[in-house]
């Protein structure tokens, strides 16, 4: 499962919404539905987003291992 909850609730902290980034230009409207969902994102996406926010790439996505595994 992929997971987005601990980037949401850090640029929150930081003041910054997920439509911020798709105003300016980081993310599209695709991303910024899917992340608000929990879905999958294109990397080139995930990309956009650390570049910009100068972050690793596992503060901006989690793999959470399903429970079937």
């Amino acid at each position: 499962m992929i997971s987005y909850k601990k980037f949401k609730e850090m640029i929150e902290r930081k003041g910054i919404t997920l439509h911020d980034l798709m105003r300016k230009g980081v993310i599209t409207d695709q991303a910024y539905r899917s992340i608000s969902k929990e879905k999958p994102v294109r990397l080139d996406q995930i990309d956009a987003i650390c570049q910009y926010l100068d972050l690793p790439i596992e503060k901006v996505v989690e793999i959470i291992k399903d429970e079937k595994c």
